[in-house]
């Protein structure tokens, strides 16, 4: 099971066709839906994309992967369902017209809003809802905190030393944690590393670091991208 950046290979096309019937309901299948939907199983957390794959991709049986994550084939089938209507809700106009045409329309609709600051971050980072934008627009676009409260460490996908610092605060979901602003800093020996995964996880869940975290953010010089700043 893949943890490269693209994890739908070309020799995989019977997937592709499969993954495009499933989630767009035989619609026509864009050029570049390939990328498209590489790039969006990049965003979810690794052990979602993993499970996705596995079954989707590689035909394993749910109770082996299962065995694997120490959850039941029952959980794994939820959890895959899961991913497969977030794809069609979420994600399924992405996925109709392909992402190099959604995101010239999202470009052409920030210029009729008179938005001046286009979403850099969402072309060069591979974030939807860049913190590029102005913030009336951030408000616009990200989770309510309603949606932050279901988004719980585990889906995150935290290395274990972040995650543990994050429970025994009692920072367990999303909500808490972007509540606790830049009084995160001082939870003791949190630590610079764990502070970036975990920026780096909230912007794949298109959560605004930089609204929320200014001061930490500053402090430790985080540049994200692919890199620690």
């Amino acid at each position: 099971m893949s943890n490269v950046f693209c994890p739908v290979p070309k020799t995989h096309e019977d997937f592709i066709e499969h993954v495009s019937k499933n989630i767009m309901e035989n619609k026509e299948t864009p050029e570049d839906f390939e990328a498209t939907l590489a790039y969006i199983l990049y965003k979810m957390p690794v052990r979602k994309r993993e499970i996705f794959l596995a079954i989707e991709r590689d035909n394993i049986p749910v109770r082996t992967i299962g065995i694997k994550y120490s959850v039941s084939g029952q959980r794994i089938h939820d959890i895959n369902k899961n991913t497969i209507a977030t794809l069609k809700e979420k994600y399924g106009r992405m996925l109709s017209i392909g992402m190099a045409k959604y995101i010239a329309e999202e470009k052409q609709q920030s210029k009729v809003l008179g938005e001046t600051n286009t979403r850099n971050s969402y072309y060069k980072l591979g974030y939807s809802d860049g913190y590029a934008d102005g913030k009336q627009r951030r408000k616009q676009m990200y989770f309510s905190r309603t949606s932050l409260n279901s988004i719980t460490l585990d889906d995150l996908s935290l290395p274990y030393r972040a995650e543990h610092f994050l429970s025994v605060f009692g920072l367990t979901d999303a909500s808490k944690i972007v509540n606790k602003g830049d009084d995160i800093m001082k939870i003791p020996n949190i630590g610079r590393s764990s502070l970036f995964e975990l920026f780096e996880r909230l912007l794949q869940f298109d959560i605004d670091v930089y609204e929320y975290f200014p001061r930490t953010i500053k402090k430790f010089k985080f540049s994200f991208g692919g890199s620690e700043g």
